[in-house]
């Protein structure tokens, strides 16, 4: 191959994550593809304006959101309709704009956290939407995030099962029960002491606490049952619980001790209305 200069070379007018470039590492000529460099750099300063790169897609009519572009306008017609997104990659952002409007509306409710609608029916509605954890979660925007009470406000049961305790011995779990939600029952398959907080610094705070005694108000119990045997113990009114960990969670921190004057295992089943998945 001739040499040539830099300045002589035909110049590329886009850049694919496959070309490679020349480097020098350490005083060693090297290849790197581009999306080995950009991958490998931290904390980036980017200034001045940040421009979100390709075509918008335009959508007139109910389909899907597409997610090769960063942007999709809504052009909004006069009857109610519904959209949806297909997954995307994790870290991904979509941002959706209504830019039109014939008195109807768009709803997606496809891949949304929490099994929410977002709906969009004003000139100016948007929803700015992140992709993680298998979901895309609106993050920002000024369209209406509706939780839909066919998934989320169902009354539910949540049960787990301890190992063989001895008698008087505690166990802890965890149960599924949402980042807010309201507590209805709670049941027990052998005497026991049951205790639900607010979070696991809460429960391991607790646990020297006496049967009997009462928790202090701060002291993050959001409720408790003690059962004679295969009972079942209903609030009333019921309780609204939440998980207060330092990055919230749909976890609800559990622990049980035995009452029953034997081993035995113990099953507790909570039931619960989650509010907020």
């Amino acid at each position: 191959m001739a040499k040539s200069k830099l300045s002589e070379l035909t110049a590329a007018t886009q850049v694919n994550k496959a070309d490679a470039m020349y480097l020098v590492q350490s005083g060693v000529s090297k290849q790197v593809t581009t999306s080995t460099l950009f991958a490998g750099i931290t904390d980036p300063t980017i200034k001045g304006n940040i421009v979100l790169g390709g075509a918008p897609q335009d959508m007139t009519s109910a389909g899907a959101v597409n997610i090769t572009t960063p942007i999709t306008y809504l052009g909004v017609g006069s009857s109610q309709s519904t959209i949806s997104i297909p997954n995307g990659a994790n870290g991904q952002v979509k941002v959706l704009l209504t830019t039109s409007t014939a008195n109807g509306s768009f709803t997606l409710n496809t891949n949304v956290a929490n099994s929410a609608n977002i709906i969009f029916s004003n000139v100016g509605d948007t929803a700015t939407l992140l992709y993680t954890n298998n979901k895309w979660f609106m993050i920002g925007g000024t369209a209406p995030q509706i939780i839909r009470p066919d998934t989320a406000l169902a009354i539910t049961t949540t049960t787990a099962t301890t190992a063989n305790l001895a008698n008087a011995a505690t166990a802890t779990f965890n149960l599924i029960g949402g980042n807010a939600y309201v507590l209805y029952k709670i049941q027990t398959s052998s005497a026991a002491w049951v205790r639900i907080y607010t979070s696991s610094a809460a429960r391991s705070a607790d646990a020297n606490r006496a049967q009997g005694q009462d928790p202090a108000v701060t002291s993050g119990v959001i409720a408790e049952a003690i059962t004679a045997g295969a009972e079942t113990v209903a609030f009333s009114p019921a309780v609204n619980g939440f998980n207060n960990e330092t990055v919230a969670t749909n976890t609800m921190p559990v622990a049980v001790t035995n009452l029953a004057n034997t081993n035995v295992a113990i099953t507790v089943t909570v039931t619960k209305m989650t509010m907020v998945a």
